[in-house]
């Protein structure tokens, strides 16, 4: 078992054991929030489908991004 946690470049070191993944790097942004007060990180992620919205906690912080409807 081998696995390839290169992240955005996990294509090109796959290609280099003559590997090809179908695997397209897609970027997005998010945010941090200052501490929240009752957030910890031990709470599940939120996902909101409807709006392309998630959020989980981040430490004390809430993180918070979307996604495309149709990545690359």
């Amino acid at each position: 078992m081998v696995i390839n946690a290169a992240g955005p470049w996990a294509g090109a070191v796959a290609s280099l054991a003559g590997l090809h993944l179908p695997i397209v790097p897609v970027r997005h942004e998010y945010f941090v929030t200052q501490a929240v007060e009752g957030w910890h990180a031990g709470m599940p992620v939120l996902r909101i489908p409807d709006i392309r919205l998630y959020a989980r906690a981040e430490g004390h912080a809430i993180l918070c991004g979307g996604w495309e409807p149709d990545g690359p």
